[in-house]
């Protein structure tokens, strides 16, 4: 369990990561339709067509990352080149500065802010951009951070606090059946923060967390803890003190669940400092 704690921080940085290459992809489309037309319907009085993709990389978090490049050709057969690819392949402190950028706006859901730092950061001017655009890659974004729980079959929920360049972050990380990993949010605060975790809960709860499922539920306060699990085979509760009282302020069906699941930790101490 200790190294999926350790996981966290580099669970974020693929989820920044994801959502920058999305924004980025969107960017080379957005110069595409800009120049040729929307795709498959394409403009008759545009001097250029769509050629099809190749294998290509852009620079992010001051990483060549690989990326299929959208060409496009002149209707005589010359390429032309995107002005936009060559700025997402710069490597400065502000293209660096980028992802730190984007997990801002995800954590305090401002989908557009993290669009506008990708841009602002490669230097695309928002003058070469529909409002459409940013409207799009932001709905992209809430589609990626804020998708449904249901089909997950979660099993266990571990929350902590992490350091991502000068932030404070709480991060809910979501363990199913089979083993997989997956981020299920991202948010502005430290866990000492109880309005913080509050709205946590409340988040995955509005999203289709099944509050009358028991599960494993580990949260990290400051190097110090608290952990509850579930044993469904007795009935007896054994509680671990709620630090700052944290199962009172849970959504109320999530609370019941906290406040009846029994406790066992024989085997958990390492998770305790």
């Amino acid at each position: 369990m200790a190294e999926v704690w350790a996981e966290m921080q580099s669970r974020v940085e693929q989820l920044a990561g994801q959502a920058g290459l999305q924004i980025l992809r969107a960017i080379l489309e957005e110069e595409v339709s800009r120049r040729v037309g929307p795709p498959h319907r394409p403009n008759p009085s545009a001097g250029c067509v769509r050629w099809g993709k190749q294998p290509g990389y852009v620079v992010f978090a001051g990483k060549k990352v690989p990326l299929e490049r959208p060409r496009v050709r002149t209707r005589e057969g010359q390429e032309v080149e995107l002005e936009s690819y060559g700025q997402l392949q710069q490597d400065g402190k502000l293209q660096r500065a980028v992802r730190e950028g984007v997990v801002a706006g995800l954590s305090t859901r401002n989908y557009g802010r993290a669009v506008e730092s990708v841009m602002e950061g490669y230097g695309i001017e928002k003058s070469s951009v529909s409002r459409q655009f940013v409207a799009a890659s932001s709905n992209q974004l809430r589609v990626l951070c804020e998708r449904r729980l249901e089909d997950l079959n979660l099993v266990v929920l571990m929350i902590d606090g992490i350091h991502f360049g000068g932030q404070v972050l709480v991060v809910a990380l979501g363990i199913a059946e089979g083993g997989e990993k997956h981020v299920l949010g991202v948010w502005q605060g430290a866990t000492e923060n109880t309005t913080v975790v509050k709205g946590l809960l409340e988040d995955l709860v509005d999203r289709g967390l099944d509050v009358q499922r028991r599960y494993l539920v580990v949260i990290g306060l400051a190097r110090a803890g608290w952990l509850l699990a579930t044993n469904p085979e007795t009935k007896q509760r054994q509680m671990l003190p709620l630090k700052n009282n944290y199962a009172a302020r849970a959504p109320h069906g999530l609370a019941f669940e906290l406040e009846e699941v029994p406790l066992q930790i024989e085997d958990k101490t390492e998770l305790i400092p």
